[in-house]
């Protein structure tokens, strides 16, 4: 069946039913209706699925999941505990050029494409045309050595101690192989065994990665909604404003991939893949946290907490439009 749009995370939950073990990919939304991705494999089923997770409720705040086997005995249903587990990618956009190599890293040296006949000759699109800001390094040509960039080291130790953790003496970059079209060295030069930081704790403030969260900091110190806010705090959200933390296992310091772009032909049902390596080899901090994480709300206060910690650092513009911040999300 159709999932719908409006979700928050999409995450792995292995749901065993009275019939037969089976494994389904769950949407959670914020009014805790579950809804799940694929079609069944006959009526009978659809109507014994639906039934079946009819009897579940996820509190989005707490992250326990409830079986209810009736509906008149709570205290009779199975509870689980959500755990999270995050991987926050990080492109160090205030680094001028790439992690080994001299090309510009981002839009600060972008160049600048030509202006349309039609349109006037003062309009210009700041962002990079494709393929452009390359050098042999970047494209894995054979004899070509890395240099290792001082600034963008300097921009991940900034990162480390912004997120409270503590930079190693000792750090080595390793290789990383799989063969992907993205990749032109057919590997990535990543610290998956000696990090340059790591062993930190964050700590997050509840509220701030909702839309709600969000607002509330937008008004506040505005006298006409001071009483308002104290209703809030002390009815349901309670929890707001208050803080919690979040362990961090390690930081390392890696290259990014290329960009994909996927065009389809409506003519003949064809789909091409188009190659932009301008962000290859860009510089990358991958924030590694430890499972500590048991809801969807505080995942999303801890990814937006990063996000205002690496902007105000000034490592990272936060731009998870552009694809400068992407989270990986890890749920058992």
């Amino acid at each position: 069946m159709a999932a719908s749009t409006s979700w928050s995370l999409l995450w792995r939950c292995c749901a065993t039913s009275s019939n037969a073990g089976t494994r389904r990919l769950i949407r959670m939304r914020r009014n805790v209706r579950i809804h799940v991705r694929g079609s069944p494999s006959s009526s009978d089923s659809l109507a014994s699925s639906l039934r079946y997770l009819s009897t579940w409720s996820v509190d989005r705040r707490t992250g326990i999941v409830t079986s209810y086997t009736d509906a008149d005995a709570v205290t009779n249903g199975a509870t689980y505990q959500t755990i999270i587990g995050l991987e926050i990618h990080a492109r160090l956009t205030a680094c001028p050029t790439k992690l080994f190599s001299s090309s510009p890293n981002g839009s600060a040296a972008a160049i600048i494409s030509p202006s349309s006949p039609s349109s006037s000759s003062s309009s210009t699109s700041l962002e990079p045309l494709p393929n452009t800001m390359i050098t042999p390094q970047d494209l894995a040509y054979p004899g070509t050595l890395p240099r290792l960039s001082l600034t963008a080291i300097r921009h991940a130790i900034l990162s480390i101690a912004a997120l409270n953790c503590k930079v190693n003496t000792t750090s080595r970059f390793e290789r990383k192989h799989y063969f992907w079209h993205d990749l032109p060295h057919g590997y990535q030069i990543t610290q998956q065994r000696w990090p340059l930081g790591g062993s930190g704790t964050l700590r997050a403030k509840r509220g701030v990665g909702t839309a709600e969260g969000r607002h509330q900091q937008k008004k506040k110190g505005n006298k006409k909604n001071k009483k308002k806010d104290k209703q809030d705090k002390e009815g349901n959200n309670s929890d707001e404003g208050s803080y919690f933390d979040v362990g961090i296992d390690r930081v390392q310091v890696e290259i990014d991939t290329a960009k994909t772009t996927t065009v389809t032909n409506g003519n003949n049902n064809t789909t091409t893949s188009l190659i932009d390596l301008n962000r290859a080899g860009a510089p990358l901090i991958e924030i590694v946290f430890q499972p500590t994480i048991r809801s969807s709300s505080e995942a999303a206060d801890a990814v937006e907490t990063v996000r205002k910690v690496l902007k105000f650092a000034g490592t990272c513009d936060g731009r998870m439009e552009s694809g400068n911040m992407r989270v990986d999300l890890n749920v058992s």
